[in-house]
C-alpha cells in the first residue's frame, strides 16, 4: 500500500469489511485480496476530497507498530485438546492455532 493508514478488518458472514478511521470510512469486499485494493482506493478517493475542499489531510500512521503478540486464555480442557493434536501433527499450539486462523 502507498498510503500508511492505520485500518482494522472484520470476517464477517461471506465477507469482510474494513475500517479507516482516519478518513471515518468503510469498505466491503467478498474477497480479502479485493479488499486491500479497495481500501486503497477509498483512501486515496478521501484524500482527493480533502483536497477539494480544502480540507486538512489526516496524518499518516507512521508510527504504528503491532505488537504482532496475542495472549488468549483457554480453558484447561481446550487447551490439552490443543496440545494433543498438535503433538499429533508434530508441531508447536502455536504454529497449529495459526494453521487454523490463516486466511
Amino acid at each position: 500500500m502507498k498510503n500508511n493508514y492505520y485500518f482494522s478488518i472484520k470476517k464477517e458472514e461471506d465477507w469482510f469489511s474494513a475500517f479507516v478511521p482516519a478518513f471515518n470510512i468503510t469498505v466491503v469486499d467478498e474477497s480479502l485480496e479485493d479488499l486491500s485494493i479497495w481500501i486503497e482506493e477509498a483512501i486515496e478517493l478521501a484524500i482527493s476530497v480533502y483536497n477539494e475542499e480544502w480540507k486538512n489531510i489526516p496524518l499518516e500512521d507512521w508510527n504504528f507498530t503491532p505488537s504482532w503478540k496475542l495472549s488468549l486464555r483457554l480453558p484447561k480442557n481446550l487447551h490439552r485438546q490443543l496440545h494433543y493434536i498438535a503433538k499429533n501433527q508434530w508441531v508447536s499450539v502455536n504454529q497449529l492455532i495459526l494453521s487454523k486462523v490463516a486466511i
